[in-house]
């Protein structure tokens, strides 16, 4: 069973764009199904694609980085 970017988002708790984000930069790998439709390549994540979500989103704070901690 594959589910969408968007139902990927909802089992991790995180938005599409930051699953994007992650993907773009390499922290996590591309899902590993797609579906082509026309002009379109839509991802696929799969059970294992689901869990590496989930372990990288445990250890990533959600919310933008600071460049300098709070109060300095």
């Amino acid at each position: 069973e594959y589910i969408t970017i968007s139902q990927a988002s909802r089992e991790v708790g995180r938005s599409t764009r930051t699953l994007k984000r992650w993907k773009a930069a390499g922290k996590v790998d591309a899902p590993s199904h797609f579906v082509d439709l026309g002009e379109h390549k839509v991802n696929l994540y799969s059970a294992s694609d689901l869990d590496e979500l989930r372990a990288y989103a445990d250890v990533v704070r959600p919310g933008r980085p600071r460049s300098a901690p709070c109060g300095d």
